[in-house]
């Protein structure tokens, strides 16, 4: 199974060997994004509560991920090169 979901132009998604989330990359004007979904599907259907805590952070939050950080080009270089 290829682990890379979805890969063009300058964006990226990459699975997590658990499933359970999922890695956004974003290239942009010298910055690189990256973004932490969580998939929220384990198999088993998901509680009342978990389906209302899901909307409820994105309502609050207007962001469907768990976080986010951004590296500019030396900083994602560096990150590559401890990769590899």
């Amino acid at each position: 199974m290829n682990d890379i979901v979805l890969k063009k132009d300058e964006k990226c998604f990459v699975m997590c060997d658990c499933y359970g989330h999922v890695l956004f990359l974003e290239k942009d004007e010298g910055l690189t994004y990256f973004s932490v979904y969580e998939t929220a599907y384990t198999g088993g259907k998901l509680s009342w509560y978990e389906r209302i805590r899901w909307c409820w952070n994105i309502i609050l939050t207007g962001k469907p991920y768990t976080d986010s950080f951004v590296l500019n080009n030396n900083k994602s270089k560096e990150l590559a090169n401890f990769l590899s």
